[in-house]
């Protein structure tokens, strides 16, 4: 699920539903990263759905990546201070290499299905 479509009423409506956890693609602590990756989410729409989920009891997950065009030190310590920032609240549920996919801004005819993107 997108972090930015998570509200009180949706997450009611799922946990009455039987949804046992949400998980969503965070990408990143830093709104500059999601920005370029044009996720059209940022770290506060994170930090709500982390904190909805949290009041209703609501288990939540998310993914994140890593070697992200553009990168830099600062971002990545941006996404492990949002990480640490909610621990016991949110828990990680991977971390994937960057990968662009054909039609995506940063695609350069790699192909891939033949990269590992994990990092586990």
């Amino acid at each position: 699920m997108r972090s930015n479509l998570i509200t009180l009423d949706i997450a009611k409506q799922l946990k009455h539903m039987g949804f046992k956890k949400i998980r969503f693609g965070a990408e990143s602590g830093s709104n500059r990263m999601l920005e370029i990756l044009n996720k059209q989410t940022t770290v506060e729409q994170h930090q709500i759905a982390i904190d909805i989920a949290n009041k209703i009891g609501l288990p939540i997950s998310a993914s994140f990546m890593h070697d992200l065009p553009g990168e830099t030190d600062q971002d990545k310590k941006m996404t492990l201070d949002f990480i640490n920032r909610n621990k016991g609240k949110l828990q990680v549920e991977d971390w994937y290499k960057y990968q662009a996919f054909p039609g995506t801004r940063f695609y350069n005819n790699e192909n891939p299905l033949t990269q590992n993107m994990r990092v586990r």
